[in-house]
């Protein structure tokens, strides 16, 4: 077993800020080229290429968010200055319509407590039945429904928990900043779309909106695959309690190199863009939990998914 506390080559650790100001800038130019696109495509009545060009987007819109991007900045280590992380941890957070404080807590207590009863991350499975994955792969209204009422409750001093049973309860003192993350989420939302509505049209700001909560499955298969299967090996350390999947270089860039999850527990602190030259000096000492994508892809559809979802 390996410890975590073990020491690695600092060179690990650096921050690059030329690492990370090239990938931010990447998947700027990136989403800013497909929304001209569907604009294009809404004002020239081409609406097969405008469903086409907005489904190629939400794919990756989703990788902005907690599987992917801002679950890095939540970390720091993106950037050297860290009021810049949490500004942009905020802003991706928004954009995917996610309450920032939320995930603060559920994550760190996801790193020092992996698997435990409350560890509701990597507890969060992939739907049960045939109509929610069908979600997934199209439209999730359900999340566009949940994540629009957290986000008015909170605004408004409110907590809703829709399991076990439907509940609603003040938010107490402690999660205050909740509080302001809804309101600071819904303003920061409510100028970016205007902005979208007055600068484009009004069809490429709806495409825009549902981005969030359209083609969710493969960023979700992801965030379950990180640690599925592994809860017998909870106290035996990140090479046996988190998984580490080979992906193509595109899917590595959006993901933020999050297929590197073993290593990614074993150091938090090193930065995504550093995490491919890390797994590759602990393959070389042996230290790896790594599968193939397609292979892995093709078992858990087949024992996970397709067994769930036919019961």
């Amino acid at each position: 077993m390996v410890h975590e506390k073990q020491k690695i080559d600092r060179r690990f650790l650096v921050v690059s800020n030329k690492k990370a100001a090239l990938h931010l800038v990447l998947r700027f130019v990136w989403h800013t080229c497909l929304i001209f696109s569907i604009h294009y495509c809404v004002t020239n009545s081409l609406w097969f290429f405008s469903i086409c060009l907005f489904y190629i987007n939400a794919v990756t819109w989703s990788f902005m968010g907690y599987a992917g991007l801002a679950h890095e900045l939540f970390h720091q280590r993106v950037v050297s200055n860290k009021k810049l992380n949490l500004l942009l941890y905020q802003v991706c957070s928004y954009l995917t319509w996610s309450n920032p404080y939320y995930f603060s807590k559920s994550h760190l207590y996801h790193h020092s407590n992996t698997f435990s009863p409350d560890d509701v991350e990597v507890n969060n499975a992939l739907p049960e039945s045939f109509y929610s994955l069908i979600g997934l792969i199209l439209v999730d209204f359900g999340l566009l429904l949940r994540r629009c009422i957290y986000a008015l409750a909170n605004a408004c001093g409110l907590e809703v928990f829709f399991t076990p049973v439907f509940n609603v309860r003040k938010v107490n003192q402690k999660a205050k900043t909740a509080c302001r993350e809804a309101r600071a989420l819904l303003a920061f939302n409510g100028c970016f779309y205007a902005l979208l509505v007055f600068s484009l049209d009004a069809w490429t700001a709806v495409f825009v909106f549902l981005s969030s909560f359209t083609a969710t499955f493969l960023n979700r298969f992801l965030a379950s695959t990180q640690h599925e299967g592994l809860s017998g090996f909870a106290d035996q350390g990140p090479f046996l309690h988190s998984r580490t999947i080979l992906l193509p270089v595109w899917l590595e860039f959006f993901y933020a190199n999050m297929n590197y999850h073993a290593e990614h527990h074993f150091k938090p602190s090193v930065p995504f863009y550093n995490l491919p030259e890390l797994h590759s000096r602990l393959r070389q000492e042996g230290l790896s939990n790594e599968v193939g994508f397609s292979s892995y892809f093709l078992s858990y559809i087949k024992n996970n998914v397709l067994k769930r979802t036919s019961t």
